[in-house]
Order: C-alpha cells, then sequence, then structure tokens
C-alpha cells in the first residue's frame, strides 16, 4: 500500500509505519472480520461477507426507506470526503467503493443495536447465534487500519434515526457501553459507566479506535511540554516501594491518569490479558501517525516500561491491587518493552514529567535515605535476609545463653 499523492488534512485512518509494524505484525491485522479497503481483500477474512450482508438487511429492515440504493445515493455524495480520510490512495471503482462503505456501516450499526437490545426477547435463533461472536469482532473494530471515518456512521444512523435510537440515542451512546464493558475485561477497571458522558470526549472522533483512545484519557488532558533529553525519569516500582513510596488504586480514574502526591503513587488498576498488548499497540499506532504532539497513550505506556522492570515490579503491582493479569509476570514486563519500541516521543505530558520529577525527589530525599539503604541492602535479595535472620537469631540464643548462666550464680 503506498500513497501516491500527499495526505490530506482530513486524513485519519492510516497504514501503519512499517517500524512499528515489523515488531508484532499479528495485533494490525484483523482475525475475524475486515472494515474499510486496507483489508477488503484478505481472502482469509471473504467468507465473513455474508454474515455482514445479512446484518446490513436487518438495519435496512429497521428504516421505513428499506432500500440499498437510498443509503448508496446518500453515501455518493460524501464520496470524495471518504477517500480523503484514508492514507493510501484507494484503487476502487466508486461504485464498489461506496457499496463497500455501505456493507461495513450497516454492518456495524446494526451490531451495536442488537447488542443495545434485549436479546432475552428476539425468538429468532439465528439473531442470538450471529451475535455470540461480538467480542471477538470488537477486537477487529479497533484496529487502527479497520477502520471506516466516525461521520460515516454517524451520518448513516442519523438517516435511519433522526430523533435518536429510541428517540433518544446517538451512535455514540451505543458505542460507549459496549467499549467499555470490553474494556473492564481486557484493558482496565471502570467501575461504572457513569464516569463517560459527552464532556468525556470533548472533540470529534475520527474513528471507532479514536473512541477507544478517548475512554482511556481525562476529560481535560493535561497540556504538553516539548521532551527534552535530560528529563529524568521514574524509578521502578520496587525501588520507589522499598524507599517508602505507598502505592493506590484509584478506581475512579481513568487509564492514563497517573498521580504522585504526598509519598502516595496511585495507579489505576491495569487488567492484562493476551488481548491487552493488540489494544494499546493500535491506539499508539494511531497517536504516532495522527496525534504526534498528543501522544497521552504512548506517554502511559512509556511511564510504566520505566515502572515496570522486573518480574518484582509486576508482583508488588499485583500484591497492591495497581493490576491483575491473566498472564505469568514474565510476559507482562515483556510485553511493556514491546510495545515501547520504535515510539517516537515528540513531547510529554506535563503531569508525568512532574510524577516523574517528584518521585526522584522522594527518591532521593535524605530522610528517607537510611530507610531505602537498609531495605535495598539488607532485605532485597533472600541471601542477605537469611543471613540477617541468622544473626539476629544468634543474637537471641547467646543472650539466652547469657542469662542462663547468671541464673545459678543468683541462686548462691
Amino acid at each position: 500500500m503506498g500513497s501516491t499523492e500527499p495526505l490530506s488534512a482530513s486524513c485519519c485512518i492510516y497504514g501503519v509505519p512499517p517500524s512499528l509494524r515489523k515488531v508484532n505484525e499479528k495485533d494490525y491485522t484483523p482475525n475475524y472480520v475486515s472494515i474499510g479497503p486496507f483489508h477488503n481483500r484478505n481472502k482469509r477474512l471473504k467468507s465473513r461477507q455474508q454474515l455482514k450482508l445479512w446484518y446490513l438487511h436487518q438495519f435496512l429492515k429497521r428504516t421505513q426507506k428499506d432500500s440499498f440504493d437510498h443509503y448508496v445515493l446518500f453515501l455518493e455524495e460524501s464520496e470524495d470526503k471518504i477517500r480523503r480520510c484514508y492514507s493510501e490512495t484507494i484503487e476502487m471503482e466508486s461504485s464498489q467503493f461506496v457499496s463497500m462503505i455501505l456493507i461495513d456501516a450497516g454492518f456495524i450499526i446494526e451490531l451495536f443495536l442488537a447488542f443495545s437490545e434485549d436479546q432475552s426477547s428476539v425468538d429468532d435463533p439465528i439473531v442470538r447465534r450471529l451475535l455470540w461472536p461480538i467480542y471477538d469482532i470488537i477486537v477487529d473494530l479497533i484496529l487502527v487500519e479497520n477502520q471506516l471515518p466516525f461521520f460515516v456512521l454517524e451520518d448513516i444512523f442519523h438517516q435511519t434515526f433522526p430523533d435518536g435510537f429510541k428517540d433518544k440515542l446517538s451512535f455514540l451512546d451505543l458505542t460507549i457501553p459496549i467499549f467499555v464493558s470490553y474494556l473492564s475485561a481486557n484493558l482496565y477497571y471502570i467501575p461504572s459507566k457513569g464516569m463517560f458522558d459527552q464532556s468525556t470526549f470533548p472533540y470529534r472522533e475520527e474513528h471507532l479506535c479514536d473512541v477507544l483512545r478517548a475512554i482511556c484519557l481525562p476529560s481535560n488532558p493535561p497540556e504538553r511540554i516539548r521532551y527534552w533529553a535530560s528529563l529524568k525519569r521514574s524509578y521502578s516500582v520496587s525501588q520507589l516501594y522499598e524507599s517508602g513510596v505507598k502505592l493506590q488504586a484509584h478506581p475512579g480514574k481513568k487509564l492514563t491518569e497517573v498521580l504522585f502526591s504526598e509519598g502516595v503513587l496511585t495507579i489505576p488498576r491495569i487488567r492484562v490479558s493476551n488481548l491487552t498488548e493488540k489494544l494499546l499497540r493500535n491506539v499508539v499506532a494511531f497517536e504516532q501517525c495522527h496525534y504526534p504532539l498528543k501522544h497521552y497513550v504512548t506517554d502511559y505506556i512509556v511511564l510504566l516500561d520505566f515502572l515496570i522492570q522486573s518480574v518484582k515490579d509486576v508482583e508488588i503491582l499485583a500484591e497492591k491491587g495497581n493490576m491483575e493479569s491473566y498472564l505469568d509476570s514474565d510476559a507482562v514486563a515483556s510485553m511493556l518493552s514491546n510495545l515501547r519500541k520504535h515510539v517516537v516521543e515528540i513531547s510529554v505530558n506535563s503531569d508525568y514529567a512532574s510524577l516523574h520529577k517528584g518521585l526522584h525527589e522522594f527518591y532521593n530525599d535524605p530522610r528517607h535515605e537510611y530507610k531505602a539503604i537498609f531495605v535495598r541492602e539488607y532485605w532485597s535479595t533472600p541471601w542477605k535476609k537469611a543471613s540477617s535472620f541468622a544473626a539476629v537469631l544468634l543474637l537471641f540464643l547467646t543472650l539466652i545463653q547469657t542469662i542462663s548462666s547468671i541464673i545459678p550464680l543468683f541462686n548462691k
């Protein structure tokens, strides 16, 4: 895939840069269903075309228009705008391109509508059978290359439901609960869907991968400062913990809201599954292409890579409730290191810069020096623990022996 012209200002869907792709290519490739033009010719996914057509048919049945041609004409008016959203020149004829966009959009919208409805009242066994793979499909729907522009989904949805689904729900309203439910199991603990409303999304989402990114960010992302090489980075979790830093998991914070105040490091609870790397990797790739000066999730990955240097760091985070992992500790540390490979940092989250500075000052504060040295030197390795215990035991036995030898003198 190679572009023959400069990127349009409206471009928002990119091919993953080769430097990132070569680290783990499979994490950028759909396994179940293709969306949009980049993977449309993937022969392995062709069998899903009938599934998408069935969902489109169900979607069209919801409308009074019930006409494929009506939506084709509607999309033809936006065809050039849609094409400009892709970083590659799409070598498809107009009719083929517009049909692909409509089939994929109808599939996504109907899938989300079906997910939001009470399926216990649906008697059609075909509907129930086709709903089962939604969580496999969700993974594919967030891949950075496997996207439709968000305005396409919103426009078609609005054409069908001018007043909103059930006269109140926008397409974004349907999307958020699905993503929150999925992310709660595979990325980070979200205690309440009430954490998300329109203020959570202060800007227009470009596509579903961008919605995932927005769910990870605070409502008012902090300012950024230019990255400089002399920026002091944090110590590892085990070093900080041994120096007296307390760890806290705050359930009401977004994934990237890592804070340090008065000796307490607050890290929202991350859930690590075999899908976590894929989710984060695609958001990072999108940020590298589209938000080079606002890469907040990339900042988070870099921060975790500094905090988690070993199995011991993972175990401490798990013990303190900051991490819930379905992988072994070695795999978690390796995953974070791989996520950071070939990532370009142009600027840095100002809150994180302050956090690094605060952790450095706390760690090197003379008031914590004795405790830090004692813990690191005497309790950091098993043989030192054993030798310390033996020394205490020997002292105790010597004391008993001395007392025992003195008692007879008093008896005389």
